[in-house]
């Protein structure tokens, strides 16, 4: 009888045992859930010195887990080998705590401290260089120095189809303006004036790459094109009258007529504090100044948008050669065939 009760006490003991380990189990389990079922993204950092037990314990602190001891254990007990790196992550509350680690162990998933930066269609290149060094490690000297040496330029003709030896030319005020090509980017806060400028030509390649052919069959050079695309866009307040404004210019290019652009006047100026400076300044000594030199100026007068190149790669045909801009009004763009109607377009319009 007494050993029938012992072996029975001893299967009871292992029940017991059995039962604690499924519920030790089934805690071990629920307890490492994810603290939540829907998808939220958090930032997280990894520093230098981070241990998975120092990083649990911030996990629970800023409420993306729900226990660090439970899931301390659970680390060991699944034998995660997790292999921290340093940067900043963003994680989501509804992974499991293996998937954490692990998604932390992979630098490559850490996000770079970066920056988005706007740069305008018809901006110049040195408001480009003022706005990214206000948000990185970099100067606005720096940048406008290094866009003029021409050793790095060379180079970067080397590397680049749409530079080509034209933009060496001499007194330029910065030889890749016209080349930054305005968009949205990301820039790294600590970065370098090779990489700025890297990722903005890119950018410009690509561009000139979709129009490549446009600008083979035209009889202008590459340069020239650019060059009169940034005069468009900088004359034009509408991108519906940009294939109008270039037959102007082609039109005077073609009988040899001055092309008299009050805008190239005003990248002559470089500092002017309304349009009637650029108006009243027309004798401006300067090689950018197309009411005192014939053709087109030496090099682009600022980043034109890719609706400018469109239009002086496939301008509009026209008899127009003038052309003012209703400042008053609504900022449409008046056109004239003749020199007596374009008067009449002066004395109506800006008088």
């Amino acid at each position: 009888m007494k050993k029938k009760r012992t072996s029975i006490f001893i299967k009871l003991i292992f029940l017991v045992l059995i039962l604690c380990i499924i519920g030790g189990t089934v805690s071990y389990f629920t307890l490492s859930a994810p603290i939540s079922k829907e998808s939220e993204i958090v930032e997280f950092e990894i520093v230098s010195g981070d241990t998975v037990n120092s990083v649990l314990e911030r996990l629970e602190k800023e409420k993306i887990i729900s226990s660090a001891r439970i899931d301390k254990i659970a680390v060991k007990l699944k034998g995660v080998d997790a292999n921290l790196k340093v940067g900043n992550y963003m994680i989501d509350k509804s992974w499991e705590i293996e998937t954490i680690l692990n998604y932390m162990s992979d630098g490559s998933n850490a996000v770079m401290d970066s920056v988005k930066i706007t740069l305008q269609e018809g901006i110049w290149a040195k408001e480009i260089a003022e706005k990214i060094a206000s948000s990185t490690n970099l100067s606005k000297e720096g940048l406008l120095e290094y866009w003029n040496d021409d050793e790095v330029l060379k180079e970067l003709i080397n590397r680049y189809d749409v530079l080509t030896e034209d933009i060496l030319y001499d007194d330029a005020k910065v030889k890749l303006e016209g080349y930054l090509f305005p968009n949205t980017y990301d820039f790294l806060r600590e970065t370098t004036c090779e990489e700025v400028t890297r990722i903005l030509l890119d950018e410009t390649e690509r561009v000139y790459h979709l129009y490549e052919s446009e600008f083979n069959a035209s009889d202008y050079s590459v340069h020239e094109l650019l060059t009169l695309a940034s005069i468009v866009q900088f004359e034009s307040g509408k991108t519906d009258e940009m294939p109008l404004i270039a037959s102007v210019f082609y039109n005077r290019l073609n009988i040899g007529m001055y092309l008299q652009s009050s805008v190239t006047v005003c990248y002559s100026l470089y500092e002017y504090d309304d349009w009637m400076s650029c108006e009243l300044n027309s004798n401006i000594d300067s090689p950018y100044n197309t009411y005192m030199n014939p053709g087109l100026p030496p090099g682009p007068i600022l980043s034109m948008g890719e609706e400018a190149i469109k239009a002086v790669l496939d301008p509009a045909e026209s008899d127009y050669y003038y052309f003012i801009g209703d400042v008053y009004g609504e900022g449409s763009t008046i056109f004239a065939k003749t020199l007596e109607e374009h008067n009449q377009n002066v004395n109506k319009y800006l008088k």
